[in-house]
């Protein structure tokens, strides 16, 4: 996905859900969901990218320590157990 590219590059960035998996992917990291089949969906975009701007992107730097949290926690341990085995 790219917004999972974008945000672990420390790049702000919004998803407009298509389907299912977009909307997965945000619940999962309490991301703001901007579903593209909702009539309002510009104005909330519009709205919350206004805020962020104005609030030095402050929801993306709790969205990225997520990220982090997880990649530290999970990913770390998963490529070192790779290591052992191609060792």
């Amino acid at each position: 996905m790219h917004i999972f590219f974008f945000l672990s590059n420390r790049k702000p960035s919004f998803l407009i859900n298509e389907d299912g998996r977009g909307y997965a992917f945000s619940q999962s990291l309490r991301f703001q969901n901007f579903n593209s089949y909702d009539k309002n969906m510009l104005d909330s975009l519009g709205a919350s990218m206004d805020y962020e701007i104005d609030n030095n992107y402050l929801s993306f730097k709790k969205i990225i320590a997520e990220i982090d949290k997880i990649f530290n926690q999970n990913m770390l341990e998963f490529l070192e157990s790779i290591k052992k085995i191609t060792n």
